[in-house]
């Protein structure tokens, strides 16, 4: 037991802590508590046999001076020392386990530090520990606790702990039909949205909240049936009329459907009873999907009939791969008839994952906008067994396809091999059903440094194993099967920069975990053909695997292997692996070299950079810098090939690491000092750091994100130059080195021609994704359809001839304001009705707005940015507008506002996007009349706007989405 007075930080433990952190809170009591600040008020709720009453205040006050008295919380006074504190009551907290009065004082003490300092996952974890020892209203402690941070001290935008922890409790009340309380938290969260500047989260989550409040309404017509399903579980009026509130209002089947399986002698029981068993066998499927089918039917209201059909449909699609004759001509009817009317498929039984996630894997804010942004996904059916040719794929033995799956003949180690890579961290679901024999059931996982052999029922049942054949196997005893029974066997592959660990589930037990290196499996009955592939094994038994399914986590990718195709969707069948149940991104395959994705006008940041087939060359000039399009999150490494053709000057490179960047400057002043993380307080200094000019150098960086500390370790043509270790640099504030976005990668140079040959990225943990330019950002093009005109619409303007006043000016390409209030520069080309500009601006004085006015058919539209307040935007005009929010613009620096417009003759639709994030949506009718600072020479001509401020217009770029644009 530690002591108070031996009271100490443990990192290892504290981080073991918060990854035991399940994802899913716990469940409350139907009616909402009422909220209090502290767990010592909170006491009263049903208590387990195992908890005991929260302490006495007389005991608690006694100890909380003795803790107060060697912790010394008074002198905790900023945010930062209150978060450190928070963690090192919570270690000792968490290991005081023989004294409960302390234990109790301790962790409630953590909790409120952790409350003052806005860090909610600390807070949560002092919950999660009090919770099964003291009896309280634990969801009623959640609440205040996030009131508690939302009214910290610390400044809005640092608050994002408080509205992703919120906002997940607030879905998790609304699941357990706590309406009421879930409303209040999303009021107080999208306030402290909105004083973060956050618009778009604030509201959303204003719309959660209004949603909260409709589906209170609908809960509280059917909440005597839960009052009679209390004293009476088997009523079957009650479990009906619970079971369609679940279904058909909450979208919920895995709590409506036990209650419909008791509705009594009903189509609805009979459906959700088959359902119940998850049916593998062709014919029971096609059963289940006509009896949603029958149901939905019968049902008036269309919305319910949608859900009902959504459930036919999955069905339907499950069996369809198996039917035959008449039965597939019914089923393809059917499905065109409900994917025709808009129907989803819904999900199934089968489709829920086992496996709870901790915070540390949870999205930073759950997606609730139905963003039209999308990561490039793998189009690949559901069940991966569809895409096995038992011909090709069988390594071992002769496997054949069977009406609901393969089979492994009961042959001497039949193995066969799926036709996919795999890399990253993965869960797969592979459902099995032995028939004959009593021996080996078996996966074999990719990992991202050998295989993981997992092995059921081996001797005849005696044992398994986890990473057979690895140093570190694990045994797990007994590992009987049983014959006929349809097993769901779960697997989840985590790869850290520790290395692997692989979780096993069979149903629902536990087998255990392993943490290794895995194997080569280059011989044996193992023998793979290559890595990063799965494998499906079995011994001395006839198999029929049914499905195997993935769910997509952290960096999870699946490439299917050359000259393999997906096979061809059937009419209705939605379902794939690029819809999976993870919040976490599922990109598409990132190319061997990363370089092969860049645009050299698009990811420039400054100077001028080209490309030579597949290099990009950095011309000599004052700090070039190139921003990679792919987002990273997590650790990686990243490989780069380079040749310094000219001087001898610096090549660098700008890393990632946690929401901050680690810059990489090599041959720094003549090659008389190099640095790792550079601007950052624990810089890495190098020196000498020479490069030799016209050698191609192959440098390796190895980065592995933490969360308050990351560390990156440089190597070069084989020598470790250094390791650093640090929270990183933000590079905003203008220099040379400042990146466009957090989380992408930057190549840089300085006076000298570099040549970067190739760079290759391999994911360690985490996630990456390639940039998507639409159609969340327009993107740049040349315009088409209305020639003759330049790429850049300001070659065309003349300061002498076009101004509404006298201070515009032209610098070389660039056009200049002057700085005087309202100052506008007519450009002399005409727009038609739906079109895309892309301004490339710096403001270098002053802090008022700047932007456009911009034509709509005859008609105008104002936008601009750092409309009054440093970061609003603003489109329309008069009392006809729209505002939205943007991060301050910092002088000096520069950026990119794209704008796209489109009309329909009466309604307009306006957009503004900054560094790529929409900033301002409006819709309505323009206007015919401008005022006198913005009267435009006809309705078909735009102008550049500026207020008071002095602004270096770099380009301005068109894009024609429909009609023709001409020069005057």
């Amino acid at each position: 037991m530690t002591t108070l007075a031996s009271a100490r930080l443990s990192p290892r433990l504290l981080g073991f802590l918060l990854l035991g952190i399940t994802a899913s809170l716990r469940a409350g009591e139907p009616d909402g508590p009422q909220v209090h600040a502290d767990v010592c008020t909170q006491v009263g709720a049903p208590a387990a046999s195992t908890k005991q009453p929260v302490p006495p205040k007389a005991d608690r006050d006694a100890r909380k001076a003795e803790v107060d008295s060697i912790f010394e919380p008074a002198k905790a006074v900023t945010p930062a020392a209150k978060a450190a504190l928070a963690e090192r009551v919570l270690t000792t907290g968490q290991e005081t386990t023989s004294d409960p009065i302390a234990r109790f004082v301790l962790l409630n003490l953590a909790r409120e530090l952790a409350c003052d300092a806005a860090k909610m996952q600390v807070a949560f974890a002092a919950i999660e520990l009090l919770e099964p020892d003291f009896e309280f209203d634990a969801d009623a402690v959640r609440i205040a606790t996030i009131s508690q941070g939302a009214k910290s001290a610390v400044p809005p935008d640092q608050k994002q702990e408080v509205l992703t922890f919120g906002t997940q409790l607030a879905q998790k009340l609304m699941a357990d039909d706590r309406y009421a309380d879930a409303s209040k938290l999303f009021v107080g969260l999208s306030d402290v949205a909105r004083r973060a500047r956050d618009l778009k989260t604030a509201n959303l989550l204003a719309e959660q909240r209004k949603l909260a409040d409709t589906l209170e309404v609908g809960f509280l017509k059917v909440k005597p049936a839960f009052e009679v399903l209390k004293q009476t579980p088997d009523d079957v009026a009650a479990n009906l009329t619970a079971g369609n509130y679940y279904l058909l209002a909450k979208g919920d089947a895995s709590k409506a459907l036990p209650h419909l399986a008791k509705s009594g002698d009903t189509p609805l029981a009979s459906a959700a009873k088959l359902e119940l068993t998850d049916p593998q066998n062709p014919i029971e499927q096609e059963k289940l999907a006509d009896l949603w089918w029958d149901i939905a039917s019968k049902e008036p209201a269309k919305e319910s009939q949608q859900k009902f059909q959504s459930r036919s449909l999955a069905w339907y699609q499950k069996a369809k791969p198996y039917l035959k004759g008449l039965a597939v001509a019914k089923a393809d009817l059917r499905m065109k008839q409900m994917t025709s009317a808009g129907v989803q498929p819904a999900a199934t039984q089968g489709d829920l994952g086992i496996f709870s996630r901790p915070p540390g894997e949870r999205p930073a804010m759950p997606d609730l906008s139905g963003s039209s942004t999308k990561a490039k996904t793998v189009e690949l059916p559901k069940n991966l067994i569809h895409l096995v040719d038992v011909d090709k794929d069988s390594l071992n033995q002769k496997w054949e396809r069977v009406e609901n799956g393969i089979a492994a003949p009961p042959g001497y180690g039949a193995l066969l091999q799926l036709p996919l890579e795999f890399s990253g961290t993965y869960e797969v679901h592979v459902k099995f059903t032995r028939e004959t024999g009593n021996d080996i059931v078996g996966v074999v996982l990719p990992t991202s440094d050998g295989f993981c052999d997992v092995l059921l029922s081996t001797d005849g049942g005696v044992s398994g194993y986890l990473g057979n054949g690895s140093e570190t196997r694990i045994k797990f005893e007994p590992s009987r099967l049983e014959n006929g029974h349809n097993y769901h066997f779960s697997l989840r592959v985590v790869e850290t920069p520790e290395g692997t660990r692989v979780e096993a589930k069979l149903d629902d037990e536990t087998l255990g975990e392993w943490k290794g290196k895995g194997t080569a499996n280059t011989d044996g009955d193992r023998k793979m053909r290559s890595r990063q592939h799965l494998g499906l094994y079995a011994h001395e038994s006839r198999v029929v695997f049914h499905s195997v399914e993935v769910k997509f986590l952290q960096g999870t990718t699946l490439t299917l292997d050359e000259g393999r195709e997906p096979p061809a969707k059937e009419a209705g069948d939605s379902s794939s692996s690029s819809l999976p149940s993870s919040s976490n991104p599922v990109v598409a395959k990132v190319p061997e070299n990363v370089l092969d994705l860049v645009d050299v006008k698009r990811d420039a940041i400054s100077q001028v950079w080209e490309r030579r087939e597949k290099e990009i060359i950095a011309l000599p000039a004052e700090a070039p810098l190139l921003q990679l399009p792919l987002t990273i999150t997590g650790s990686y490494v990243f490989t780069m090939e380079f040749t310094r053709e000219t001087e001898d000057e610096v090549v660098g490179l700008i890393l990632p690491v946690n929401d901050r960047f680690c810059s990489v400057l090599l041959s720094a002043r003549g090659g008389d000092v190099g640095y790792i993380g550079i601007g950052d307080p624990k810089a890495v200094r190098l020196t000498p750091s020479t490069l030799e000019n016209n050698h191609r150098y192959k440098l390796i960086a190895s980065v592995t994100a933490g969360q308050e500390e990351s560390s990156v370790e440089i190597t070069l043509d084989g020598a470790v130059l250094g390791k650093w270790t640090g929270a990183g640099t933000l590079n905003e504030n203008g220099g040379t080195r400042t990146m466009r976005k957090l989380n992408h990668i930057g190549l840089y140079a300085h006076l000298s021609r570099v040549v970067f040959h190739s760079s290759d990225l391999k994911m360690i943990d985490g996630s990456v994704t390639v940039d998507d330019s639409s159609p969340a950002a327009p993107t740049k093009s040349s315009t088409k359809p209305g020639g003759p005109l330049p790429r850049n619409l300001l070659e065309l303007a003349n300061p002498e001839v076009h101004p509404s006043s006298k201070k515009w000016s032209r610098v070389d390409t660039t056009i200049v304001s002057g700085g005087e209030l309202d100052s506008r520069l007519y450009l002399p080309v005409k727009l038609p009705k739906k079109y895309e500009l892309f301004l490339d601006f710096t403001r270098e004085e002053g802090a008022n707005a700047l932007g456009m006015v911009v034509p709509v058919e005859g008609k105008f539209l104002e936008l601009l940015i750092s409309h009054r307040k440093k970061g609003e935007s603003v489109i329309g005009f008069s009392e006809n507008r729209v505002f939205g929010v943007h991060e301050p613009i910092e002088n000096g620096k520069r950026y990119q506002l794209a704008i796209r417009v489109a009309s329909d003759g009466d309604n307009t639709v306006a957009q503004m996007f900054l560094g790529g994030e929409m900033i301002a949506n409006w819709k309505g009718p323009a206007i015919e009349v401008v005022d006198k600072f913005r009267t435009i020479i006809d309705g078909q001509h735009p102008s550049l706007f500026a207020h008071g401020c002095k602004v270096v217009f770099h380009s301005l770029e068109l894009r024609v989405l429909d009609g023709t644009a001409v020069a005057d």
